[in-house]
């Protein structure tokens, strides 16, 4: 959460959105850290929707944020069809097919201003034990889940358009990265 907060501070966005913001926690630590901006939630689930307009409400939030129940690759419509200067995509990507991920990463891409950036959050197909053992969870669920490794990864981002920075693990050493992509001006 730390390179978040960090983005936010130097970036200093007026909106955010949050894609698969499941209960709103990061969204909401999102408007704390950047008190300034409007936020957007963006959830598929519509309980966890409903979970997340009861966060923000809980941290009075509700007044600069909007949860919407759908799914991101549908219309820009409401709350999205304005754009937004930082969208987070925290621990989504594995649960798209991989063939699937870069028109996600399009589709949200166009969500963003020029000059924008995605601050995303994933577990990267790593030798590390929790890595291979979250994989081989993934692998085993209906719908064709998996981890991709860091290098495949920026390759995705890169054919959706955007420009990534290289990987930052959350710990040292650790499969867990964060990754801040710029849609070009």
């Amino acid at each position: 959460m730390d390179h978040l907060v960090r983005t936010l501070e130097e970036r200093r966005p007026r909106r955010v959105v949050d894609v698969g913001c499941g209960s709103g926690l990061q969204l909401a630590a999102m408007l704390e850290a950047a008190p300034g901006a409007e936020g957007v939630g963006v959830e598929v689930d519509p309980e966890a929707a409903a979970l997340a307009q009861r966060t923000l409400a809980e941290r009075g939030l509700a007044d600069r944020a909007e949860i919407v129940a759908a799914d991101v690759r549908a219309d820009r419509v409401g709350p999205l069809a304005q754009p937004f200067d930082l969208a987070l995509l925290a621990n989504v990507i594995y649960y798209v097919p991989m063939r699937d991920r870069v028109a996600l990463l399009r589709d949200v891409a166009a969500l963003l201003a020029p000059g924008g950036a995605l601050f995303l959050v994933t577990t990267v197909a790593a030798p590390q034990i929790f890595s291979r053992h979250f994989d081989l969870l993934l692998r085993a669920q209906e719908g064709e889940m998996e981890l991709s490794d860091a290098d495949t990864l920026l390759t995705q981002l890169a054919d959706a358009g955007l420009h990534p920075e290289p990987p930052r693990p959350l710990a040292p050493g650790a499969p867990v990265v964060t990754v801040l992509a710029t849609r070009p001006d």
